[in-house]
């Protein structure tokens, strides 16, 4: 059930994210997600860059080296990865809505976000679902959409 105003803390988590991400400022998203989600992309992607050098000059840049992906930690690592990939894609984001939160239980809720999405001079409106759980007292985003297609995608 939507619940447009029951719980506005994760609607403002949804909409704070979403504003970063439209800067590509990834230092700042990745403090907001679960360290289990970030570690669980580090150790899924890692080995993969380390064995792959097409994939690795994709996601990290043209020349990134095993050892300069080796040497930064998992939350380095998740915001380096995507900002890269979102520089590359140029998107931008307006028209930031969150509509509502499907709550199951007390601690996972899901913010229905509609916003528009412009690139390549298109504008594209689009709903998009963000996930989060509540760890400590505080929600914190999980992979979810389009980030952990990725994640997945290279399983």
């Amino acid at each position: 059930m939507l619940s447009p105003g029951f719980a506005q803390e994760p609607e403002e988590l949804a909409k704070k994210y979403l504003a970063m991400v439209h800067y590509n400022n990834w230092d700042e998203p990745t403090k907001l997600f679960s360290p289990a989600e970030i570690d669980g992309f580090h150790k899924t992607m890692l080995p993969i860059a380390w064995k792959n050098e097409s994939l690795r000059n994709v996601w990290f840049g043209q020349g990134v080296t095993k050892e300069e992906i080796n040497e930064v930690n998992a939350e380095e690592f998740f915001a380096w990865f995507f900002e890269h990939m979102f520089s590359q894609i140029e998107t931008e984001f307006k028209d930031i809505n969150p509509l509502g939160v499907v709550y199951e239980g007390d601690s996972l809720a899901h913010v229905v976000v509609r916003n528009t999405r412009i690139s390549r001079k298109t504008a594209i409106k689009k709903l998009d679902v963000i996930s989060m759980r509540k760890e400590k007292g505080r929600w914190r985003l999980l992979l979810s959409g389009d980030l952990e297609e990725v994640r997945q995608r290279y399983r």
